[in-house]
């Protein structure tokens, strides 16, 4: 079986990290500095997340169901949001009950659940994971090719490379370094985590 990123093979891998070890930034911070109005086509939603103002998502959500998919413009859903910044568990719940898609990738790769686990967020990510309206793809890709479980051990997060494993997360799949989750543990005399 065959593991795709979000980017197709003629995007190829980046060779310049956006993070140190991770690979991944939340793509909200990547233009602030360049373009200081960013904040003004950041949408509503997104804004309401990330200060999280759940009565206000809600009602955003009334008005036009279409804003639960919407994209920035580093191409994050609200989900991103709400994964990136806080530990926002009502309204991580609210936002899948309502639609949003948990395989969005921003233009770094990352998918909610990749900023989930960069941010150690373990009962999100069950929460994610237990959401089985939308399953979430468990091996999609970042731009540098790593997987959440790539990522899980690279921080060294036993308890979430625990929860990707017992969710089904393939051990094989191989980053834009050749490397897979085990490879990489084995090489860090990490093999107790997994």
């Amino acid at each position: 079986q065959q593991y795709y990123s979000c980017f197709t093979k003629s995007q190829g891998c980046m060779e310049d990290s956006l993070s140190a070890e991770a690979g991944i930034l939340p793509a909200r911070n990547l233009f602030r500095h360049e373009v200081p109005e960013l904040d003004d086509i950041i949408p509503h939603i997104h804004r309401a997340c990330l200060n999280g103002h759940l009565n206000l998502v809600k009602t955003l959500l009334e008005t036009r169901k279409s804003y639960i998919n919407e994209l920035d413009p580093a191409n994050q859903t609200a989900l991103h949001y709400v994964t990136s910044f806080h530990e926002r568990t009502e309204m991580l719940k609210y936002l899948l009950e309502e639609g949003a898609d948990p395989n969005v990738c921003d233009f770094a790769g990352a998918t909610p659940l990749h900023n989930l686990v960069r941010l150690g967020g373990g009962r999100q990510i069950e929460i994610l994971l237990n959401f089985k309206v939308r399953p979430v793809n468990l091996n999609l890709q970042n731009v540098e090719g790593n997987t959440p479980l790539h990522l899980a051990v690279l921080l060294n997060k036993p308890d979430i490379v625990t929860i990707l494993i017992e969710a089904g997360a393939n051990l094989n799949v191989l980053n834009c370094e050749m490397l897979t989750p085990l490879v990489i543990a084995k090489k860090r005399s990490l093999l107790t985590i997994i």
